[in-house]
């Protein structure tokens, strides 16, 4: 896996790309090209708990018609870096869903699968939530 990163124009406008061509733009907190990387870094973290997510709901023969994540964070308040605290996600998940089964698959998909979560400092305290919204 590879992933280049470039700056574009004169100011703190960053892509990053990989090895197939596929972009993310970064940018500074508040900025307006692109994300900053610590939001980056909370989608990623969705993401990917969500790219599990739904297969294993496929699995156990769920239907789910639609997916979205609310993430949210608290940062340490002091130091230069100010890392992550505590990541919070919200799934919500539209469908025809049993909530049992909901349950064991998010629980799945954020503990045990997720490749971006099990990156980030075990010192991060990293808990997830569901609601299911019928069709």
């Amino acid at each position: 896996m590879e992933v280049t990163l470039k700056r574009i124009g004169d100011d703190v406008h960053l892509r990053a790309a990989n090895e197939n061509g596929k972009t993310a733009d970064f940018d500074n907190a508040g900025g307006s090209d692109g994300m900053s990387p610590m939001e980056m870094l909370l989608g990623s973290v969705a993401a990917c708990s969500s790219i599990d997510l739904v297969p294993i709901l496929r699995k156990q023969r769920q239907d789910l018609k639609d997916l979205e994540v609310k993430v949210t964070s608290e940062r340490h308040p002091v130091g230069e870096a100010k890392p992550f605290k505590s990541i919070h996600m919200h799934f919500i998940m539209t469908g025809t869903i049993d909530p049992k089964k909901a349950e064991r698959a998010v629980s799945l998909s954020v503990e045990k699968y997720c490749s971006v979560g099990r990156s980030l400092d075990p010192d991060i305290a990293v808990s997830h939530s569901f609601e299911i919204k019928p069709e």
